[in-house]
């Protein structure tokens, strides 16, 4: 995909305009000609705007350098709120975005960070994600599907826990069978040590997919139920991201979490 992020600004032309223009008069081809008059004209239009200043340069109104707005502030920068860019409708792909560092993959550093290691059965833990960018190079960071951030549990011997086995249901009305949906899609630009964070939660429930499906034909999240408290034992917990692609990109994190009475 050749998607970019970016944003432009329109420049201000000041143009300064005199003309002056001449007189004429009549004769008689019997007369001597009056010698000429030299007049000093003043062109000084008082209700024009000063010419520009060393603080208000002149700037070309083709210019494309980019200029972050202040809608756009929370798309990037150098401490982030993942969650809040990937729900924000504005922080979406656009096509002049700086080009991704080959070194990538190396520079960000992703971790999980849970408030617990040790829950009981049906109890709760709030999971920290952070992405860092520890390069030179501001990275971007593109998204798309499913732009919730939630919890990927499995068991010991790798049976998934959450979300459920199966396909989450669908909208049951027959015309979003052939229903034509968009994937949502986000970004988020790194700046060089900057910091993207969130917080996901983890309850030790088994889960299950609701009975009826989403009101909507293009509706791409959908929550799953809870169907009782985990079983004692040892659970790995990952927060898949929403890459928009899987080539280059860190492997997402994953923690163990101890399940016990």
């Amino acid at each position: 995909m050749t998607t970019r992020l970016g944003g432009g600004f329109s420049g201000l032309i000041f143009a300064f305009g005199f003309a002056a223009s001449a007189g004429c008069g009549s004769g008689n081809s019997n007369s001597v000609p009056a010698p000429p008059v030299t007049a000093t004209i003043d062109t000084t239009d008082a209700s024009a705007p000063a010419p520009p200043t060393s603080a208000a340069p002149i700037v070309d109104a083709g210019s494309t350098t980019p200029t972050a707005s202040a809608e756009d502030a929370m798309c990037g920068g150098a401490d982030i709120d993942l969650a809040a860019v990937l729900a924000n409708k504005k922080c979406r792909p656009t096509r002049d975005a700086p080009p991704t560092p080959a070194s990538a993959a190396s520079d960000l550093k992703i971790s999980l960070t849970p408030s617990s290691t040790k829950i009981a059965p049906g109890g709760h833990v709030d999971l920290v994600l952070e992405i860092t960018n520890g390069g030179q190079a501001a990275i971007p960071l593109y998204f798309s599907g499913d732009l919730m951030l939630a919890a990927q549990v499995k068991d010991a011997k790798g049976t998934r826990i959450s979300p459920p086995a199966g396909n989450a249901p669908k909208n049951a009305d027959p015309k979003c069978a052939d229903k034509d949906c968009r994937l949502p899609e986000s970004h988020v630009l790194l700046a060089p040590g900057a910091k993207a964070h969130a917080k996901i939660g983890f309850d030790a429930v088994k889960m299950g997919w609701p009975a009826t499906g989403p009101t909507t034909c293009c509706t791409i999240h959908v929550d799953p139920v809870a169907k009782g408290s985990l079983a004692v034992g040892t659970y790995k917990v990952k927060v898949p991201l929403p890459y928009e692609s899987n080539q280059g990109n860190p492997a997402d994190p994953e923690v163990a979490i101890q399940v016990a009475k």
